[in-house]
């Protein structure tokens, strides 16, 4: 779900401190963060976008991280 894949997301590095320090400043409470269901027009909402934005549209195989990358030749690259 949203909420482990914002933990998964940041875990594997693939968000920045930066951002993960957003995140928790706009989506947890005394240590709990909830990323599942923002409020619309949130901060919480845009940083819980631009996070999974990472995971689904990085063409990164989130099975499997560390294999090897095979890219298409109309793969378009994307950083963040």
């Amino acid at each position: 779900n949203d909420n482990s894949l914002v933990y998964f997301a940041f875990y594997h590095g693939l968000i920045g401190v930066e951002q993960w320090a957003s995140l928790q400043e706009h989506c947890c409470v005394s240590g709990k963060c909830n990323f599942f269901n923002p409020a619309s027009g949130s901060q919480c909402n845009t940083d819980v976008q631009a996070a999974l934005g990472v995971v689904y549209n990085a063409g990164l195989n989130m099975y499997s991280l560390y294999g090897k990358c095979f890219h298409n030749s109309e793969a378009v690259r994307i950083s963040y």
